[in-house]
């Protein structure tokens, strides 16, 4: 995790059920949140239409990530990032609270593969 992050967290604590895993990382500086969904019908379109929501509700606009998973988008606002992403049929969402942008793409890039 740091060499994709720069920051050093602990083990994670981990939720799942409903075909839903999240773990979460918190150093009590920063805090990462990593969650899968499997969704085996999902497309790009399904992940933008997503992001398009969340960055709206923010305030702000996101953008595509080419060469992350199938399909990838992102947004920065007040400090928190947020990447969605496409891998197979998982839906992962990388979300870094005090992390650099950089740093949460990185992370997001290891786990697509």
């Amino acid at each position: 995790m740091a060499s994709a992050t720069g920051v050093n967290y602990p083990a994670p604590k981990q939720t799942n059920g409903g075909g839903e895993l999240t773990c979460s990382y918190n150093n009590s500086n920063d805090v990462l949140v990593v969650g899968f969904t499997s969704y085996a019908a999902a497309t790009g379109n399904d992940v933008k239409l997503a992001m398009d929501s969340q960055a709206k509700a923010q305030g702000v606009s996101d953008h595509a990530i080419p060469g992350l998973g199938t399909a990838a988008y992102g947004f920065t606002t007040n400090g928190t990032t947020i990447i969605e992403m496409l891998v197979g049929s998982e839906i992962v969402v990388v979300t870094g609270i005090s992390t650099s942008a950089a740093g949460v793409q990185t992370l997001a890039r290891d786990i697509a593969g």
